[in-house]
């Protein structure tokens, strides 16, 4: 059985439905054409020359923007509305930064940054016509600042640690590089870490800027969880979650949006425009996108989870 046989038996053994899914199984002579459209953009399949194609043999699967956009819109909805437990008040919390604060350490911001340069490289080199727009939030700026700020950050973990001494000499002890004498800091760590933030400076593409990412995390030791974010990190990541967000619940969950200058209320394909419209009104200030979802949420009296139970159920 091939792996995606195992899958689907797995599936029928625990009682799931698999019927409604559906897989590719045929041949393509080389050199055939056919036409193959994902998310309304159609790609003509040279035989097994396509990188289409090349993807779905070496990667088994395609990026689609609006099924990671549904990914994003529930954890961006997970993130409003959850109530989590904050450690240093002992207290539950409610909101989008409590959410950010006490679930998702440090750490993250380098874990989700690869995975959001390493598509963004590709639909760079795909010329996929999404990237233009999705590109805005995780720019080469604000992958050099999140690093530049983790650099000042390890330097105040190290200055806060308590004095060690080794025949006389001080020293420091990292997970990453072991016991390192401090007057050799600069050498054996923040010369690795700064020549890396050099090459992500002058990265010319995604590409380039992933590998040079890449780079830097391969050097940074890990610093505690409570240590703060990067405020260009969050407000990437902010802005992203509800543009993506705002585009999906007004496509697909009958949302519309008021134009916050006029007060007037638009309809669905104008809905649209005027969100895409506003990656140039925000631009620099991306987290105003979150201000818009909170009140478009409020205005429209929407519940996610209600809104995907009576699709499930007409």
């Amino acid at each position: 059985m091939t792996n995606r046989n195992e899958r689907m038996a797995a599936l029928q053994a625990n009682g799931l439905d698999t019927s409604k899914y559906f897989n590719l199984n045929f041949d393509i002579p080389l050199g055939t054409n056919v036409s193959i459209t994902v998310n309304g953009v159609t790609y003509v399949v040279d035989g097994l020359n396509d990188a289409i194609v090349k993807d779905i043999i070496e990667q088994g699967y395609v990026f689609n923007p609006r099924v990671d956009g549904r990914w994003v819109t529930a954890q961006t909805f997970k993130m409003l509305n959850s109530r989590t437990w904050n450690p240093k008040t002992r207290n539950y919390e409610t909101g989008w930064n409590a959410y950010l604060n006490n679930c998702y350490n440090y750490m993250y911001q380098f874990d989700m940054m690869l995975d959001e340069i390493h598509k963004l490289a590709k639909m760079e080199r795909s010329n996929d016509p999404d990237f233009a727009r999705l590109s805005n939030f995780f720019t080469k700026q604000v992958v050099y600042e999140t690093c530049k700020h983790y650099i000042r950050q390890l330097r105040k973990f190290i200055n806060n640690q308590p004095n060690r001494k080794h025949r006389g000499r001080p020293y420091v002890k990292l997970s990453k590089y072991g016991y390192v004498y401090t007057n050799e800091l600069n050498e054996k760590v923040y010369d690795k870490l700064n020549s890396a933030l050099l090459a992500i400076n002058n990265s010319g593409n995604y590409s380039i800027l992933e590998d040079s990412l890449k780079l830097f995390v391969e050097r940074i030791n890990k610093l505690p969880t409570d240590t703060p974010k990067c405020s260009w990190w969050k407000d990437a990541f902010k802005g992203k979650g509800a543009y993506v967000t705002l585009l999906n619940i007004i496509k697909f969950h009958n949302v519309t949006v008021q134009n916050y200058e006029t007060g007037e209320a638009l309809n669905r394909d104008n809905s649209i425009a005027y969100v895409e419209s506003l990656l140039d009104t925000y631009r620099g200030d991306y987290w105003k996108f979150h201000e818009l979802l909170k009140a478009t949420i409020e205005r429209n009296n929407f519940d996610l989870r209600q809104s995907i139970e009576s699709k499930r159920t007409n």
